[in-house]
């Protein structure tokens, strides 16, 4: 064997006896960040939509956006005019109030056991201005969008559009939300941006299976009727898409500024580690008990 051959001989060894370990000893790779948006609607309860407002704005949305892997929290309340024809503003299944969370995380489990504990001692305070029922709670992992920036403030608008594709037309929606339809869409008058989404394999409560795909509109305009007669006008020309199931869509305005978890977490002071505190209310302390967070 030549000289140069000896040489390189004991890193030859090496990489031959670390390709041979098994593959329990090789470092693991870290989760990808991911992006996810929390849709919570909730509605209050009978009497107490003041008492409901207030302990959102002040308790609640803070509490939970002070949770490590909380981005933001903006709040929404339905809109009298909607976007969709024929859609009736008071429909049972179109709670009053939403609140958009948005997490950035590697381990969506970890922070989702973390927003039940807190609920279950006391460190968010759960009111019983809430109803304890007609909420909707489903959690989106963020994919295709497009100039997308979550709306706030006056002159705007939040619609959403949840469903849930045929069987074996999973991927086809998706390119024809992508390729096709969101695209006319925000090429239309008021319309900004848009996000796509799907449902994330973890929630956060143990409500029954969400809609697997949901469409965020973004709106920015003078008055919404404009965008709404530009929509409809042409909504009858634009690309055709794979028929869907359980389809739902309302349009939200904005209420509230939008909390960030960041300036949360450093004006409570905690350093990531928030007293415990009493629950307003008992009733409401389990993740089972009330349909919103």
């Amino acid at each position: 064997m030549k000289p140069s051959n000896l040489a390189r001989r004991p890193l030859l060894l090496a990489l031959i006896a670390a390709s041979l370990l098994p593959s329990t000893m090789a470092k693991a790779r870290p989760a990808p960040l991911q992006r996810y948006y929390a849709l919570v609607f909730t509605n209050p309860a009978p009497g107490r939509e003041e008492d409901f407002n207030r302990w959102y704005d002040t308790q609640h949305a803070p509490d939970v956006v002070s949770i490590p892997g909380f981005v933001s929290a903006q709040r929404y309340v339905r809109n009298e005019e909607q976007l969709r024809p024929g859609i009736s503003v008071d429909a049972p299944d179109s709670p009053r109030y939403l609140v958009v969370y948005e997490i950035v995380t590697r381990d969506l489990a970890g922070v989702y056991v973390e927003v039940n504990r807190r609920a279950a001692d006391g460190r968010t305070r759960m009111s019983d201005a809430i109803a304890r029922t007609g909420g909707m709670n489903v959690t989106y992992r963020a994919t295709q969008q497009r100039h997308w920036a979550l709306p706030g403030g006056a002159n705007a608008w939040l619609h959403i559009v949840m469903a849930n594709p045929r069987p074996g037309e999973a991927d086809a929606l998706e390119r024809w939300y992508a390729r096709h339809h969101a695209p006319d869409m925000i090429a239309l008058p008021g319309f900004t941006g848009y996000q796509l989404g799907i449902a994330a394999p973890v929630q956060m409560t143990t409500n029954p299976a969400p809609r697997q795909r949901v469409a965020l509109f973004a709106i920015a305009a003078p008055a919404l009727a404009p965008t709404i007669a530009s929509f409809r006008t042409a909504a009858p020309h634009m690309t055709r898409g794979p028929d869907m199931r359980d389809l739902w869509g309302f349009t939200y305005r904005p209420i509230g500024p939008r909390l960030l978890g960041d300036a949360v977490r450093k004006g409570r002071g905690w350093g990531g580690v928030p007293p415990v505190r009493a629950p307003i209310s008992g009733r409401c302390a389990q993740a089972q008990v009330c349909s919103g967070r």
